[in-house]
């Protein structure tokens, strides 16, 4: 039985990414957020933001066709038993399970002449913040102050970075940040994919097509919005990538895994 759905649970959209390449595109796009279990498209008639994470507006609830990606729902069930064998058909062990495809022939043509539009408007936000010739760490430094975090404790406390990668935003240190203090950040304060993109544009980074760590970044940004720092990195840790953290963290892991293979 199949029936269509604009929204999906959070592993299934994990499988889709990993196995369906014009889902991976569109979340890539940077044009969507995940919110309610749904991917809707990230503008302020159908999302608002507030204490508790993204939410859908009333308009996008009601106008799902205008705004969210189009799922199609499977309910596959499997028979471990045979009837032909002379067991009675009612008796036979049914094992139903639920599956959630993209498919991007089924979905809202309009869709994709918004998707262009906004990623043109984060293309051109980028060039902005270079034009204005502010440094990455200028920019996180921005961010995080905008965002409430005005000590290095609370600075600590949200990415379970270094203190140091705090001083170095708020005294914009002429080193550029590593990649993964650049996904840290994004991932603790939730920024979109494309700040994310920006960000690692100006500090001379982008995410590589070919790796898996880089894919299971972007997933995590595009789409973990309101999970929490640790929630992400069991999913790192599910498909065996180091945590966002400190150094520390990543040490104790590696340490933990060379005990447990000694045994």
């Amino acid at each position: 039985m199949r029936k269509q759905s604009y929204t999906i649970p959070l592993a299934e959209a994990r499988r889709e990414y990993l196995k369906n390449e014009a889902f991976r595109e569109v979340l890539n796009s940077g044009c969507f957020i995940y919110a309610e279990d749904s991917y809707v498209l990230n503008d302020e008639r159908y999302i608002i933001k507030n204490g508790s994470g993204y939410h859908l507006t009333d308009y996008a609830r009601a106008n799902l066709t205008e705004c969210a990606l189009l799922f199609d729902e499977r309910e596959i069930i499997k028979y471990s038993g045979s009837v032909t064998r002379g067991e009675v058909a009612q008796d036979a062990v049914i094992d139903i399970r639920h599956s959630t495809t993209y498919s991007s022939a089924r979905q809202k043509s309009g869709l994709t002449d918004d998707i262009k539009r906004m990623r043109k408007n984060a293309l051109e936000l980028f060039d902005m913040q270079s034009t204005q010739q502010k440094t990455c760490w200028q920019w996180i430094y921005d961010i995080i102050t905008d965002k409430g975090t005005t000590t290095s404790g609370m600075f600590v406390q949200k990415t379970s970075l270094v203190s140091k990668v705090y001083d170095r935003a708020k005294n914009n240190d002429p080193s550029m940040p590593k990649m993964k203090t650049i996904i840290t950040i994004a991932a603790a304060y939730d920024l979109e994919l494309t700040t994310t993109e920006a960000l690692l544009r100006l500090a001379g980074h982008s995410f590589s097509p070919t790796s898996k760590e880089h894919d299971c970044f972007r997933f995590i940004i595009s789409t973990m919005h309101g999970y929490t720092l640790q929630a992400k990195n069991e999913l790192l840790d599910e498909e065996g990538f180091d945590p966002l953290g400190s150094q520390t963290q990543k040490k104790e892991r590696k340490l933990q895994q060379l005990m447990t293979a000694q045994k």
